[in-house]
């Protein structure tokens, strides 16, 4: 059986064959600068070196910079360390690729198996397993954290005085609107989740592949904030209460720390190499996200103030005579000024949000 690698730069370049698409209980090959050699795996552990294959080299070459190498072995693999025998003339096995950094190291998520399992005798394509769950998990927590939580925290922190006297769902705007987006951000947080252990068969990540990239944990982290929102948002206490405040404060933190993680996330998911991203154009759309956020957050906090103060200064009460006495007029109704600019920006940013969130998608669905 002859064998063929090749990677862009230096390093090595391994395959495995295996019984199924994950490491584990594998024989595997790999080729670097120093030549090829035989290892085997059990689990996650580190390879063991093997010697029970002979293998025998063709070539082995560097031109600039990229390495190449040719190198045969026999039909019948076999490794009593592992308890494993490959028959690669009859029977059908999976086919395992990985790079990593010189001549052995963690190649985190360098690496790729075969769909199905094939018999290497053939010659015919080899496909790599189903990417779509991992795809629509990375769509949940976009809609989730670019297209939803960020609109729903600006709706809460700057437009409780607005639309003011109207009610949907038998609450104020702003609080339905809010509520609405944030369980909406909460639901696709969850799917995501779901969707991701699916694909992984649950949680199969290592201390030192968090170290190389820590978009799993951040991940993780963002989905146990956000789940703790609606769980306080059940005990909250009445307002006036003198717990209230402590809540308030709470909750702000909170769902700051999930949207903050969450957006931290989703840039590090750009450089992970289990789906290929036009990976500047993807940091891109998320770099300009974040300073438009910022900048609308500003303006509508310099904004309200400008607005606060102004009606400070000219501030009328309506009074209506009753029973001969002068009385003041309720204007609880009536929205603060500013409201249409505040209207405005709110509708702008929808549609940037909405933007952003559909370039991202595209990037992440744009390859197989």
């Amino acid at each position: 059986m002859v064998w063929e690698g090749y990677r862009k730069g230096s390093g090595y370049v391994a395959v495995g064959v295996s019984e199924d698409s994950k490491m584990g209980k594998d024989i595997m090959f790999i080729c670097s600068q120093s030549g090829v050699k035989e290892y085997t795996s059990a689990g996650k552990s580190a390879p063991t070196p093997s010697s029970e294959n002979q293998l025998n080299t063709i070539t082995t070459t560097n031109i600039g910079g990229d390495m190449y190498c040719k190198f045969e072995s026999g039909t019948l693999l076999k490794s009593k360390g592992i308890d494993f025998s490959a028959d690669l003339k009859n029977e059908k096995y999976h086919i395992l690729v990985a790079v990593g950094d010189g001549e052995l190291s963690y190649h985190a998520q360098n690496k790729i198996g075969s769909g199905e399992p094939s018999a290497l005798g053939l010659v015919q394509a080899q496909g790599s397993s189903s990417k779509v769950l991992l795809k629509v998990h990375g769509l949940a927590m976009i809609a989730a954290w670019v297209g939803c939580a960020g609109t729903g925290m600006m709706i809460a922190r700057y437009f409780k005085n607005t639309w003011k006297g109207t009610k949907v769902m038998g609450t104020d705007v702003w609080f339905t609107a809010h509520r609405s987006l944030m369980m909406s951000a909460v639901l696709f947080t969850a799917i995501g989740l779901i969707l991701v252990m699916i694909h992984n068969k649950g949680w199969n990540y290592t201390a030192e592949s968090i170290r190389n990239n820590p978009h799993p944990a951040l991940g993780l982290a963002t989905v146990i904030l956000a789940f703790m929102q609606p769980v306080m948002a059940v005990f909250r206490p009445h307002p006036g209460t003198k717990f209230r405040p402590i809540f308030n404060w709470g909750h702000t933190i909170v769902g700051n720390a999930a949207f903050s993680i969450g957006i931290a996330a989703i840039f590090l998911s750009g450089d992970l190499p289990a789906i290929r991203i036009e990976y500047k154009g993807y940091v891109a759309c998320l770099i300009v996200y974040i300073i438009v956020y910022t900048l609308v957050q500003l303006f509508l906090a310099f904004h309200n103030l400008m607005m606060e103060r102004s009606e400070a200064k000219t501030e009328v009460h309506p009074m209506a005579e009753k029973g001969g006495e002068l009385e003041d007029i309720p204007v609880e109704n009536k929205d603060k000024p500013g409201s249409k600019i505040r209207q405005i920006v709110l509708l702008l940013f929808i549609l940037f949000s909405l933007a952003v969130s559909i370039s991202l998608i595209v990037a992440i669905f744009k390859f197989d």
